[in-house]
């Protein structure tokens, strides 16, 4: 019976802690984050490799549970994206970044993989991937385009968010009115 007792304790564990929402702690508590004050610091520039690794793991929770989601499918889009641009544009032009802004938990989670195309003084947002765990109440998506405008600003920069205007009609409605 002892050797019968553990494996099942095992599984129950497994689907309990499996089972536990992505944006809750073990009490049920929700993950809020707050921007720095000065908003910049929480763009972290990445590697292509960590942004695909970061990526890949997301695809993989995704795809974990059997069934795409309709939100999740513009994840997975986005993921695509991603590693198009990192196979076609590896120059220095190009910058990966993580926005990592801080948690109530004290955990360190990349919520939004961004792309910057940097030319001319202009910083150019080329794809927007968010974590497919995020949601909105945790931190607003404006908070990302104000980090955005914060990091413009201290480089002495002009942003450019057409792209993304002209690609994720989520965004353009969100942060145009």
């Amino acid at each position: 019976m002892n050797i019968l007792f553990k494996p099942i304790i095992i599984i129950i564990f497994f689907i309990r802690v499996h089972g536990l929402p992505p944006n809750k702690n073990g009490l049920g508590m929700h993950k809020k984050y707050t921007s720095n004050t000065q908003k910049y610091l929480d763009l972290k520039q990445i590697t292509t490799t960590q942004a695909s690794t970061i990526s890949k793991s997301w695809l993989i929770n995704i795809m974990s549970f059997g069934n795409i989601h309709p939100e999740d499918e513009h994840v997975i889009c986005k993921i695509n994206e991603l590693e198009s641009y990192i196979q076609e544009h590896r120059t220095l032009d190009y910058r990966y970044c993580a926005w990592m802004p801080r948690c109530n938990f004290k955990t360190k989670e990349v919520i939004f993989i961004v792309i910057l195309y940097d030319a001319n003084n202009i910083l150019h947002v080329k794809l927007l991937l968010q974590n497919p765990y995020w949601d909105s109440i945790q931190i607003d998506s404006l908070e990302l385009k104000k980090t955005l405008l914060s990091l413009a600003e201290k480089e002495n920069k002009k942003l450019n968010l057409d792209e993304i205007y002209a690609t994720d009609f989520r965004y353009a409605l969100e942060w145009l009115y």
